[in-house]
């Protein structure tokens, strides 16, 4: 953990139970352990937590994450999406998902100077603004890696031989 973000390492197949971090919560960590644990409640069986970043909100009481989540798709190809949930405050015990952006081949990141980033994909644009310059660098790390799999992903798909039309 860092200040503002949590970072799951990948371990095998194993399911997603309570990260260590959040039986023996960081010092920096605030309330992120107990929302980390209502995000994953929240989430099917197959799909796994990458990275929660903690995001800047235009309103005081509410508190806003970034979520990059993975599952295994068909042909036992990871596909990753992103999450925007909503906290209505620090102590709630609930959150709503206010977005859902796959992340495909054509995924593009650009920093945009103000301490934030922008993802567009399939036509639209999302701009994020992390609360620490380390949660950020986190979130790009993982982004740009889960990009980097799905253009992989797509460019070996199209050199397989393709069959003549019967």
């Amino acid at each position: 953990m860092v200040k503002g973000a949590a970072l799951f390492l990948q371990q095998g197949n194993s399911p997603q139970g309570p990260p260590r971090s959040l039986l023996h919560p960081h010092k920096h960590a605030g309330d992120l352990p107990q929302h980390l644990q209502v995000m994953i409640n929240l989430l099917r069986c197959e799909d796994r937590i990458k990275l929660a970043v903690r995001l800047e909100s235009a309103w005081s009481d509410r508190v806003r994450y970034m979520v990059v989540v993975y599952s295994t798709g068909r042909q036992d190809t990871e596909e990753n999406i992103l999450l925007g949930v909503d906290f209505s405050s620090k102590e709630s015990q609930s959150c709503t998902i206010g977005m859902v952006l796959r992340l495909w081949s054509d995924t593009k990141i650009h920093l945009d100077g103000d301490g934030g980033f922008s993802v567009s994909t399939a036509g639209k644009t999302h701009i994020f603004k992390p609360v620490s310059v380390q949660a950020m660098w986190s979130a790009l790390q993982i982004l740009h890696k889960a990009c980097e799999m799905a253009r992989r992903r797509c460019s070996s798909r199209s050199r397989w031989p393709r069959q003549a039309p019967s």
